[in-house]
């Protein structure tokens, strides 16, 4: 089988980054940094305890009173009406993100970079407006999503039937030891897409009009039983020629896990049109470099790259398409002679 690369012939690789997270779940994050208010009362008399800064009053334990509490004193788990898991903070600190004035940035950090398809947000507000969060991965990139002004209503509400409208609904606030304010409150669970490819290491909320926005937790959808390889073809976009040959050249970051003895990649495909060459690394470059081979004239072949360390599996998917390269046009000038006399067979300048 001939590799030898052609300088004429265009490989294409449309690299879908499927990632395989079969096991991805949703888990509550701990944040490490970036609470600024403790509105829930781990016992009595709640003044002690929390700030009455939610609406003149403060959530509650269930030590505290058994009805209309947002959870226990020992565990700090919050569950949506969804099945959602969000832990809260810790009751004894600043325990909720509280965003209030415009044009300022309010940063949640994780206690741990996380991998992640999602970041769910256990939110409210008291006055509705649209939110911008921007996620910060630990490259220094950050993505940027928008909360709609509809997406977290208003977190007070009077009837039983709104409750419907919440992620979490039922709760009152403790104005005193012994008075409930009016009215109930409800949380809403926002999820905002994330790049899995990427450690998340923050999320930071802002908004251009004054606002009363609430930030109680933050939970990721991510498989963190996985591996944690992250792997990078060179190219999305490249074609191969008929019959010509090129490469897949695959980088490999290993994100904080020890190389393995079983460490190696193999790919593979189940299309005829295309042959797969031997996978050579180069360790200095932390790349894998696949040879491929076009059989026929036209097709397109899929390629199955799995990188395997500690017998853990990280997989991406690499499309290749096979066809003829378009010609050029718009040429201007003959300056190439191919017989004599030779201005016969020139564009004269």
């Amino acid at each position: 089988m001939n590799f030898k690369s052609n300088f004429f012939s265009l490989i294409a690789v449309s690299a879908g980054l499927s990632l395989q997270m079969s096991a991805a779940e949703i888990v509550p994050l701990t944040i490490s940094e970036g609470f600024n208010v403790d509105v829930i009362a781990e016992n009595k008399p709640v003044e002690e305890y929390a700030e009455l800064e939610f609406e003149w009053g403060t959530f509650f334990t269930t030590n505290v009173n058994e009805e209309y509490a947002i959870s226990s004193p020992d565990s700090r788990i919050i569950v949506t009406k969804d099945g959602t898991k969000f832990e809260l903070g810790d009751y004894s600190l600043a325990n909720v993100l509280y965003v209030d004035s415009k044009n300022q940035d309010y940063e949640l950090k994780f206690e741990e970079p996380v991998s992640a398809e999602q970041l769910h947000i256990l939110c409210t507000c008291t006055s509705t407006r649209a939110i911008k969060a921007v996620i910060k991965y630990e490259d220094g990139t950050i993505d940027e999503r928008e909360i709609a002004s509809d997406d977290v209503p208003n977190s007070y509400y009077t009837s039983a039937s709104y409750a419907e409208d919440y992620a979490v609904s039922g709760l009152k606030l403790l104005e005193d030891d012994e008075t409930f304010g009016r009215g109930y409150y409800g949380f809403s669970e926002v999820v905002l897409a994330a790049n899995p490819d990427k450690n998340a290491v923050s999320v930071t909320f802002s908004a251009a009009k004054t606002p009363y926005f609430w930030v109680f937790a933050v939970s990721a959808l991510a498989d963190l039983s996985g591996s944690k390889i992250k792997l990078y073809p060179s190219a999305k976009v490249l074609k191969l020629a008929p019959l010509a040959s090129g490469e897949i050249v695959v980088r490999y970051d290993m994100n904080g896990e020890t190389r393995g003895e079983d460490f190696s990649c193999a790919a593979t495909t189940a299309d005829k049109c295309i042959a797969i060459g031997e996978i050579t690394e180069n360790e200095a470059e932390s790349t894998f470099t696949i040879p491929v081979e076009a059989l026929s004239e036209k097709g397109k072949a899929e390629v199955t790259v799995t990188v395997t360390n500690g017998g853990v599996e990280k997989v991406i998917t690499v499309n290749v398409s096979i066809d003829k390269p378009s010609e050029f046009t718009g040429w201007k000038h003959d300056v190439i002679v191919e017989a004599i006399p030779s201005n016969k067979y020139v564009t004269k300048s």
